[in-house]
């Protein structure tokens, strides 16, 4: 409601706006502000959980190429939840033993020790499959702490929405919301009064549970 004030010769003088208004007019502006950020935040949101679940996809799937090379860390508990050095010393071992096999160390001849064009072939191909089996692990690590730090701030994200929209959502309802003065100030004054009862109750237990020292203290004659 407006305030009106009359004057000789004139029908009226605006001369401003009922505060109740004024007040409801500026919770109404905040109120779309905060919609439009929480909008944008879960446009953000949604685009970093999309990358958290095509993340962790490709994780998987180049854990279980891993896997698929390198048995021995599905099979061995050992290697359930090893870090990144003692995966790689898993990967050395399992080609070491490849590299010890008889026909990656063919020689050419009785005579001559040098390795024949097969054992050298395969000798390449074994070092081209442990070198993509360590880059493989590093890649595994590396993304499984980007996805820990995407996961935890899309949850801490999504909180915070959550406390943008719920004074939205109450103001909807026509209470107060978590970001409201009155609503901060009645939550101060119950907890002051739960300290209260709390620290009534422990000074009942107290009288009625007195220590030693204190039942000592009365038994004292005068």
């Amino acid at each position: 409601m407006r305030n009106i004030r009359r004057f000789k010769g004139l029908p009226w003088n605006y001369v401003g706006t009922d505060p109740a208004i004024a007040a409801q007019r500026l919770q109404e502006d905040k109120d779309k502000a905060l919609a439009k950020e929480s909008t944008l935040v879960g446009q953000k949101l949604s685009l970093d959980h999309a990358d958290l679940v095509a993340g962790t996809k490709t994780r998987d799937a180049l854990k279980k190429t891993l896997l698929n090379t390198i048995p021995e860390l599905a099979v061995d508990p050992k290697y359930h939840g090893a870090d990144l050095d003692t995966i790689k010393k898993a990967i050395d071992s399992h080609f070491d033993s490849e590299y010890a096999a008889p026909e990656a160390n063919q020689k050419v001849g009785w005579f001559d020790d040098r390795l024949s064009p097969d054992a050298q072939a395969l000798r390449g191909q074994i070092d081209a499959r442990k070198a993509a089996a360590h880059d493989t692990a590093e890649k595994v690590f590396d993304m499984g702490d980007q996805l820990s730090e995407l996961a935890s701030s899309v949850a801490a994200g999504a909180k915070k929405d959550e406390l943008r929209l719920r004074p939205l959502l109450a103001h909807q309802r026509g209470e107060q919301g978590p970001l409201d003065p009155e609503y901060q100030q009645a939550i101060f004054e119950q907890q002051q009064r739960q300290a209260f009862e709390q620290k009534k109750e422990e000074l009942n237990k107290s009288f009625l549970n007195p220590t030693g020292s204190a039942r000592r203290a009365r038994r004292r004659p005068a």
